[in-house]
């Protein structure tokens, strides 16, 4: 292989790929073992929860939202809410949240997150690593809104985080881990206590306790029954996927564009050959996914200002997950098109053109 074109065949959920990588997962920073951070992604959306532990060492959990920009980072609040106590009928206006603090997550590979946040008064910064991420998914009970149920694979081993309340209808979160069945299973929960919020990181003081056990069954619709006992309360959810969306593009032009990339340099026979082009612009931000004609796959990422002129760059990635610049692309928005030129590190070079195929609600429905 001489040269690889950057004619960016780009393929989504709308067609047969996505414009995003997936950084679905649990994540942990190795030097706090003992809390973590759960995401869930489609597209561009974030939804994600932070499992910790409060000023008196209690757990608590903190969720937040976001839409990853053209630096693939954003910020966002983080909020903490309080429910029905546990055993108590469930009535979905005792489900309060508030906001208690600030984060920006940057999304640095499929191997790291710098979270730098604010919270209660303290700052600080998680550098988070993959802990399971060969499978992750989100469900809720319909029923039962305000509380999930997060779960994450890596290898065989299945992780179960749980965002629920307590007797006294305060946050708590429960984990279980167990090697997974193909039908059912049945595992321990686990309750944790650790170093309080603003002390310095104590692993020993990480703590956990068995304090119920849950069944869990797939069903024929992909659902997942659940029969539990959490500190002597019994009682069922019946779990169904939860679905990220937090739709922030708001400008006109958001949306899908579909078009080509043709070659244009002298040198384009030792370049190969180019396809389909898709962009995803969400307000001022550009997502993409590039294919060359060795299957090799590229992300592109770029933004568009106040005057609709558009700039970004092409990415490749390497074995360990580490992103690195490839190129670069420029053009301008004018009504449902997007056009201009690209170029490779290569010597490769060439034009794109786009029009738009889809409206930023239909993608956040796919």
């Amino acid at each position: 292989m001489k040269k690889i074109t950057l004619a960016l065949y780009v393929s989504m959920a709308l067609t047969i790929g996505t414009c995003w990588a997936d950084y679905s997962g649990l994540w942990w920073d190795p030097s706090k073992a003992g809390q973590g951070i759960s995401i869930i992604q489609n597209h561009g959306s974030i939804c994600g929860a932070w499992y910790l532990y409060d000023s008196s060492g209690k757990n608590m959990w903190l969720v937040f939202t976001g839409v990853l920009n053209s630096s693939n980072s954003f910020s966002t609040q983080l909020f903490r809410y309080t429910g029905p106590a546990l055993g108590s009928p469930w009535d979905v206006n005792q489900v309060k949240s508030g906001p208690k603090g600030t984060a920006t997550l940057t999304f640095n590979s499929k191997s790291s997150i710098t979270m730098n946040y604010a919270l209660d008064g303290l700052s600080g910064t998680l550098n988070l690593e993959p802990f399971a991420n060969d499978a992750a998914s989100m469900y809720w009970d319909p029923n039962k809104p305000g509380q999930g149920v997060g779960f994450f694979m890596e290898g065989r081993n299945a992780y179960l985080v749980w965002y629920l309340y307590d007797k006294n209808g305060e946050d708590m979160w429960v984990t279980s881990g167990t090697d997974v069945s193909p039908t059912s299973t049945t595992t321990n929960l686990y309750e944790f206590t650790g170093p309080a919020l603003g002390s310095a990181w104590d692993a020993s003081q990480v703590q956990s306790t068995v304090v119920g056990n849950a069944s869990l069954a797939l069903d024929d619709s992909g659902g997942i029954p659940i029969n539990y006992n959490i500190l002597g309360v019994p009682g069922t959810m019946n779990m169904v996927p939860f679905v990220c969306s937090v739709s922030q593009c708001t400008s006109p032009s958001s949306g899908t564009y579909e078009g080509t990339a043709p070659v244009t340099s002298s040198n384009k026979e030792e370049c190969g050959y180019f396809a389909q082009v898709v962009f995803v612009l969400c307000d001022n931000s550009i997502s993409g996914e590039a294919v060359d004609n060795f299957a090799d796959g590229y992300f592109v990422r770029g933004t568009v200002d106040s005057e609709g002129n558009v700039s970004g760059s092409i990415y490749t990635e390497d074995d360990l997950a580490e992103e690195h610049p490839v190129g670069t692309f420029k053009g301008a928005v004018s009504g449902d098109t997007i056009s201009g030129t690209w170029d490779d590190v290569w010597g490769c070079s060439g034009t794109y053109s786009v029009q738009k195929t889809h409206s930023a609600s239909e993608i956040l429905q796919q």
